[in-house]
């Protein structure tokens, strides 16, 4: 019955007994309550935006974005850094922690972390965000630091006869992984031997008793 309403229910009965004869009608009715919960979960990710590659002693800017793509707040999240064993931070730690407070859903933010590449290699850079609500959220970056690396080689006779001419080569070899720019190469000749010749445009320098090359560059593996 809504608020208001009235209903009427009729009925017929039969006496079996003389007399005055009457009747109780009761009405019984139930009620029910409910209630609704909305169940929400705060779900973190995290993206990474840097070069893949770059040459030894120049400095990285890593951009790190973290987000919270879930359904309800994240607490207290973390931002936590392992700087790669080839890269130095300016404060000269190898973990870093940033806090970053609550994220809204939805809600993102954007932090930098800069660099400097010390040695060659292949590393990944580890970036974790911690919640005190929601999982760990885990990024890995690779980044490859290449640099050249150059070995030197003399080959020549040990031993020669008196007033005898004597040629010697000297072969320098990039073994590393970026090219060497802006050679500069000299052989300091040792006392009581003359200069006659150098090939590949060296140079020689009468004062340092030395024979120079400039080479602009030198491949790595070459």
């Amino acid at each position: 019955l809504a608020a208001g309403q009235e209903a009427t229910i009729s009925m017929e009965i039969v006496p079996e007994t003389e007399g005055e004869i009457g009747s109780v009608a009761s009405g019984k009715f139930a009620a029910q309550a409910s209630v609704r919960t909305i169940s929400t979960q705060p779900r973190l990710s995290i993206k990474q935006t840097a070069v893949a590659e770059m040459l030894g002693g120049d400095s990285a800017t890593i951009i790190i974005d973290v987000t919270n793509s879930g359904t309800g707040v994240a607490r207290d999240v973390r931002l936590e850094e392992d700087v790669p064993k080839v890269f130095r931070h300016v404060t000269g730690a190898s973990a870093l922690q940033q806090d970053v407070g609550d994220l809204a859903p939805g809600e993102s933010m954007r932090f930098e972390i800069e660099l400097m590449a010390l040695t060659a290699g292949k590393v990944s850079n580890v970036v974790r965000a911690t919640s005190a609500n929601c999982a760990t959220a885990e990024s890995a970056y690779p980044i490859e630091v290449k640099a050249p690396k150059l070995q030197l080689q003399i080959v020549g006779p040990k031993l020669r006869l008196l007033e005898r001419p004597a040629p010697y080569e000297a072969v320098i070899e990039n073994v590393g992984t970026a090219s060497a720019k802006d050679l500069y190469i000299t052989a300091r000749l040792p006392r009581g031997m003359n200069f006659i010749s150098a090939s590949n445009e060296g140079t020689y320098l009468p004062d340092q008793h030395s024979v120079a090359w400039n080479l602009l560059e030198l491949a790595a593996g070459t």
